[in-house]
């Protein structure tokens, strides 16, 4: 965390012993979980943000073919991707042993945006384009989204197993 970001608690600008210790561990909360706490900018009043709890959820290392690309020797067929997702969602305040489903997501809404969701008759020239149609596709689907994390890697580019791609990150606005 930057020096210029400070912690406080109820709204209230920090004091000296509300703010974390270096490695991020809290000295005193006051009483409340870390979760409440607030992010003040550096010698102003005005609150930044709400730190909260969420749920990742990650299906990693999908193999899909895509039309994809802008050179002439990729744009007449599929091209085979690599794609991994991670979304974070708003979660109830905890999940007990009989917590339903309906609180939380299914990981096949992950699966399906990065497969089946993705239009077999569009060509994507860039490769970013496929990840912004996944994150559509999630946030779209569920408010509760807040944050979608895709990556991309083209795997017949690859000359020696190496990962060529993309990370895109959108959060919900």
């Amino acid at each position: 965390m930057a020096d210029s970001v400070r912690f406080a608690l109820n709204g209230d600008p920090p004091k000296a012993a509300d703010c974390p210790a270096p490695g991020g561990s809290s000295r005193r909360t006051g009483g409340f979980p870390l979760r409440r706490l607030l992010l003040w900018g550096a010698g102003s009043h005005e609150r930044l943000s709400v730190l909260r709890d969420l749920l990742q959820l990650q299906v990693h290392d999908l193999e899909v073919e895509v039309l994809t690309g802008i050179y002439s020797e990729e744009t007449h067929l599929p091209q085979p991707l690599r794609i991994s997702v991670s979304a974070d969602i708003d979660m109830p305040e905890r999940f007990d042993p009989d917590t339903p489903l309906s609180a939380s997501k299914s990981y096949i809404d992950l699966k399906h945006a990065a497969s089946t969701a993705l239009p077999r008759d569009v060509h994507f020239t860039l490769i970013e384009a496929v990840a912004e149609h996944i994150c559509d596709t999630l946030f779209i689907s569920d408010p509760r989204v807040q944050r979608v994390e895709v990556q991309i890697v083209k795997l017949a580019i690859a000359e020696r197993g190496e990962s060529i791609g993309v990370t895109l990150v959108r959060h919900r606005r």
